[in-house]
C-alpha cells in the first residue's frame, strides 16, 4: 500500500526562526509586522481554541481546527506551521508525536497524513485517494514504537514512521462502524466504538470482523477514552472515573473520581482531579504533583518542571508562571472582516470577539457585548450589539444614548454614508431606522417588513440597499422614505434582471454602481443612486471571453478595488480576480495554487491604504497583498519598495502614493526610457522587465510622474543591484 507516499517540499525564505524543527520555517515577529510584498500571502490563524497538545520535554505542539504551532526551548517564540511551510492544508483532525525520531504525525480532515520531521515532510495520500473509503475522518492516533495506529470512521490502519507507508488496514469494521479511540498492547488491539469495546489479536485475520471480540464490562456501560501506561490499559468512563482493565474486568482505580483530564506523559499516566494533577504509579498508587489549576482546559502536557494547558480563549498557557505562548492571531475560526479606515477589523457575529489589525499585528478589543454589526463613520468605529449602539474610542466602549434611539434593542445592521451619517437598523415590531447626522441631528424612520437584514449600504442619493438573510425568494430591497422608493429586486425582467433571486452580497463601487453577488452569478446595477420607483431596472451582466462572467456559479462575496479590478469569492470555487471591464482574468486562487485554506469564501475586506485583501473561509483566514490601493489626493511623495532591489528578487516593484490616473515614466540614470505606465488607484506594480521580456540591468533608475497640471517631475529613484 505504498502508493501515495512521497516527499513534500519545504519552502524557504530569508528572515526565519530556526527551531527544533530546523527545516520548518516561520515568519519572525519583525517580519510579520511589516507590509508583505505585493503578490504575497499570510495566514491569520486562531491560536486560542486549541483542541490537542503533543510533544516531549523541550517541545510542545498545539493543534486547533485550522491552526498548528509549536514552542520549544530552542525557539522561545511560538511559531505557526501551515501551508506556507509546506503543510498540506489548514484543516486538521488529530496529531501525535514520536520523540525518538522527533516526528510529528498530523491527520487532516480529508484523510491526508503527514510525517513532519526535522529535515523533511512526507505526505501519505493512501486514505485520501482510496475510492473505497468514503468516510475519511481520523478520530485518534496511537504511537507504539515505529508504528502509528490510525482510528477513524473508516476503521483502522497502521503506518510505519520510518518507511512512510500504510502497512495494514482493517476497513468497514462491523458494517462501517466508526472507531473512536484505539490502544495497542503487544499483539492486542483495543477499539472503542459506539457499540462498546472490541479486542483483536494481530496474529489472526482481523479483516474478518468475526475475529474481533466484544469486551463486555459489567458496571461500565459507556467508555470515553483509552490510555496505555506501563503496558496496562486504562479506561475513562462517562462517569468521569478511571478504570484499569484486568482480563475482562474493569477495576476502578481507587481515589480517581470526577476526573477532568487524563494523559500519558513522560511522567506516566497523569490525571486532573479537584484542581490538582496526579500521577498514577502501579506500585505506589496515586501521588499528587506540584501542579494545580482552576482554569478550564481542553488538553494538557506535564513535564518535570512545566505544565502546559490548552485553555479556551487564551491559547497555550505555561505553568507555573502563567505565561501565554500562543502566536499573534485572531480569536475566531470564521471572522467577518471589515475595513475601518486605517485598520482591519475582524469580528464574530453573535459573540463578543472583536480584533483590530494594527501595524501588522492583531489586537484584542474587549467589548463584553454580543456583536451584530460594525461600521466606521467620521473615523469612529461603531458597534451594533444585542443591547444597542456603542462606539469605540480611545480604547473605551461607550453606549450611545438618545431619546430617538431605542435602548436595549438589538442593532441588526449598520452603515455609513459618504457625508458621514451613521445608519442603524434597530430590531422591533417594525424595523426602526435611526440616522445619526454629522451635524448632531438624530432622525428616525419606520421601515416595515424587513426580515433579518444581513447588510446595509447607502448610495450618494441616501438610498438604503438592504440585503436580507433569506435564502429563498427575493432578498434585495432598496428603500428611500424621502421619495417613496421601495422596491424588491430579483431576476425578473425590469425588476432587477439579476442572475438569480437569492443575493449573497452587495458592494457599492467608486462610481456608485451596485455590484450584486447571487447564487447563479454576478451583475451590477449601473448608477444605483439614480434608481426610482417605476422605471424598468435590469442589471448589467458582464461578459468574459464571450460568456457571462461566472454564470451558474454561487458567488458569496464581491469587492471592487481602487484600481477598478473585481474580486469575486465563491462558495466552492475559490477566489476570482478580474481586471477592469473584465478584459483579463488576473488570478483564480484555490487551495491547490495558493494559501487559501478552503474553496469556500464567506468574508472579504480590502484595506485600501495597503492593498491587502483579507479573506475568511470555512477553514480559517488569510490575506493577499494585491496591487490596488486608494489613490492619494495630492501627488506629494512616492514610496518605492523594495529599494534597493537585490539581484535575487523575483517579485514586483511597488510604487505607492500616486493620484488616480497619474502617468509614470521610468528611465535609467543615463536617460534611457525603460517603462511607461498609468496608475489606477494609488499604486502601480512592475515586474522589472522590458517590453521584450528581458529583466532590466543593474543601475540607478529614475521615476518621473506627470502631475495633475500635466507637468513632468522627478518623483523618486531606486537601485537595481
Amino acid at each position: 500500500m505504498r502508493q501515495g507516499a512521497g516527499n513534500a517540499f519545504l519552502r524557504t525564505c530569508n528572515r526565519v526562526v530556526i527551531a527544533c524543527l530546523s527545516a520548518l520555517l516561520g515568519l519572525s515577529p519583525a517580519w510579520c509586522q511589516e507590509n508583505i510584498a505585493v503578490g504575497s500571502w499570510r495566514s491569520h490563524g486562531n491560536y486560542t481554541q486549541i483542541s490537542q497538545l503533543a510533544g516531549a520535554a523541550g517541545t510542545v505542539f498545539a493543534l486547533a481546527e485550522s491552526s498548528l504551532f509549536f514552542f520549544s526551548d530552542a525557539t522561545p517564540v511560538p511559531t505557526p506551521l501551515g501551508k506556507a511551510d509546506g503543510l498540506h492544508a489548514q484543516s486538521f483532525s488529530r496529531m501525535a508525536y514520536e520523540p525518538q525520531s522527533k516526528t510529528l504525525v498530523v491527520a487532516y480532515a480529508d484523510g491526508t497524513l503527514e510525517l513532519i520531521a526535522e529535515t523533511r515532510i512526507q505526505r501519505i495520500n493512501d486514505l485520501k485517494n482510496n475510492p473505497l473509503i468514503l468516510r475519511k475522518q481520523v478520530n485518534q492516533l496511537f504511537i507504539t514504537g515505529d508504528t502509528v495506529w490510525i482510528a477513524g470512521d473508516f476503521g483502522v490502519a497502521s503506518l510505519s514512521i520510518k518507511e512512510a507507508f500504510i502497512q495494514r488496514a482493517f476497513l468497514n469494521i462491523g458494517s462501517s462502524l466508526p472507531v473512536l479511540d484505539i490502544a495497542v498492547i503487544d499483539t492486542g488491539i483495543y477499539l472503542l466504538t459506539e457499540n462498546g469495546l472490541y479486542y483483536g489479536d494481530q496474529r489472526t485475520n482481523l479483516n474478518d470482523f468475526n475475529q474481533w471480540q466484544s469486551v463486555s464490562l459489567p458496571g461500565l456501560s459507556v467508555i470515553r477514552e483509552l490510555h496505555v501506561s506501563d503496558g496496562v490499559l486504562f479506561l475513562v468512563g462517562a462517569d468521569r472515573q478511571l478504570y484499569q482493565l484486568t482480563g475482562q474486568i474493569a477495576e476502578w482505580v481507587v481515589g480517581a473520581s470526577d476526573i477532568t483530564g487524563v494523559k500519558v506523559t513522560e511522567k506516566g499516566l497523569v490525571f486532573h482531579m479537584d484542581n490538582l494533577f496526579y500521577k498514577l504509579n502501579l506500585a505506589t498508587g496515586i501521588q499528587p504533583t506540584e501542579f494545580r489549576t482552576d482554569d478550564t482546559f481542553t488538553d494538557f502536557l506535564l513535564f518535570d518542571n512545566a505544565l502546559f494547558l490548552a485553555t479556551p480563549g487564551k491559547g497555550l498557557l505555561k505553568m507555573p508562571e502563567g505565561r501565554t505562548l500562543s502566536p499573534n492571531g485572531i480569536r475566531t475560526n470564521q471572522p467577518i472582516f471589515y475595513s475601518s479606515g486605517r485598520e482591519m477589523i475582524a469580528y464574530e457575529p453573535s459573540s463578543d470577539v472583536l480584533d483590530a489589525f494594527i501595524e501588522g499585528r492583531w489586537h484584542a478589543i474587549e467589548t463584553e457585548e454580543i456583536l451584530t454589526s460594525v461600521s466606521n463613520a467620521r473615523e469612529t468605529l461603531y458597534l451594533g450589539t444585542l443591547k444597542g449602539l456603542f462606539q469605540w474610542s480611545s480604547g473605551e466602549l461607550t453606549q450611545i444614548t438618545h431619546p430617538l434611539l431605542p435602548q436595549n434593542r438589538p442593532i441588526e445592521a449598520l452603515a455609513s454614508s459618504r457625508r458621514g451619517s451613521l445608519y442603524a437598523l434597530v430590531k422591533g415590531p417594525q424595523s426602526n431606522l435611526t440616522i445619526l447626522d454629522p451635524s448632531g441631528q438624530t432622525i428616525t424612520q419606520q421601515i416595515p417588513g424587513i426580515d433579518a437584514p444581513k447588510k446595509l449600504l447607502i448610495d450618494r442619493s441616501e438610498n438604503l440597499w438592504i440585503l436580507e438573510h433569506s435564502t429563498t425568494g427575493r432578498n434585495l430591497r432598496v428603500v428611500n422614505k424621502e421619495n417613496g422608493l421601495d422596491r424588491t429586486l430579483g431576476n425578473t425582467l425590469n425588476q432587477g434582471g439579476l442572475p438569480a433571486n437569492t443575493v449573497q452580497d452587495i458592494f457599492l463601487d467608486q462610481e456608485d454602481n451596485l455590484w450584486v453577488a447571487t447564487t447563479q452569478g454576478l451583475g451590477y446595477i449601473f448608477n444605483a443612486a439614480s434608481i426610482d420607483q417605476n422605471t424598468g431596472l435590469n442589471a448589467v451582466l458582464p461578459i468574459f471571453q464571450n460568456r457571462q462572467v461566472l454564470a451558474n456559479t454561487s458567488i458569496s462575496q464581491l469587492i471592487v478595488a481602487p484600481d477598478r479590478s473585481i474580486w469575486a469569492g465563491t462558495t466552492n470555487q475559490g477566489l476570482w480576480h478580474f481586471s477592469e471591464n473584465f478584459t483579463e482574468l488576473l488570478h483564480h486562487f484555490t487551495p491547490e495554487n495558493s494559501l487559501l485554506p478552503s474553496s469556500g469564501i464567506y468574508s472579504m475586506a480590502l484595506n485600501q491604504l495597503s492593498g491587502e485583501l483579507f479573506i475568511g473561509t470555512d477553514r480559517g483566514a488569510v490575506s493577499f497583498r494585491s496591487g490596488a490601493m486608494q489613490a492619494s489626493e495630492r501627488l506629494e511623495s512616492l514610496k518605492i519598495y523594495p529599494n534597493p532591489v537585490h539581484a535575487s528578487f523575483g517579485g514586483l516593484l511597488s510604487i505607492e502614493g500616486l493620484t488616480d490616473f497619474a502617468t509614470l515614466k521610468i528611465s535609467h540614470s543615463s536617460g534611457r526610457m525603460v517603462a511607461s505606465m498609468q496608475a489606477a488607484g494609488g499604486k502601480v506594480t512592475w515586474n522589472l522587465r522590458l517590453s521584450d521580456g528581458t529583466r532590466i540591468s543593474a543601475g540607478v533608475y529614475l521615476v518621473y510622474v506627470v502631475d495633475e497640471s500635466g507637468k513632468e517631475r522627478l518623483a523618486g529613484k531606486f537601485l537595481i543591484m
